[in-house]
């Protein structure tokens, strides 16, 4: 799991993993879409969000200050096998 800070107003645009990825904020806020449903989610400390492989997201940092959020990524089979 690592530790990631991102200050206001940071902004990645659509974009997917060949792995699994989970997020869970620690302090901040963190808006996550998902195009292929057109969901949104404002996450906030204590939420957490796992996201399967190849799903496209996007992902901004709300509010006045920074976000502070721990993602772990699981790789899958054949991405863990890659020698």
């Amino acid at each position: 799991m690592e530790e990631w800070t991102d200050p206001a107003g940071t902004v990645y645009p659509v974009h997917s993993h060949d792995y699994a990825e989970t997020r869970v904020v620690v302090r901040g806020f963190l808006r996550v879409g998902l195009p292929d449903s057109g969901e949104e989610f404002i996450l906030g400390p204590g939420d957490r969000l796992d996201l399967p492989p190849n799903t496209p997201h996007w992902s901004d940092v709300t509010g006045d200050g920074p976000v502070l959020y721990l993602s772990a990524a699981k790789p899958n089979h054949h991405h863990a096998n890659k020698k």
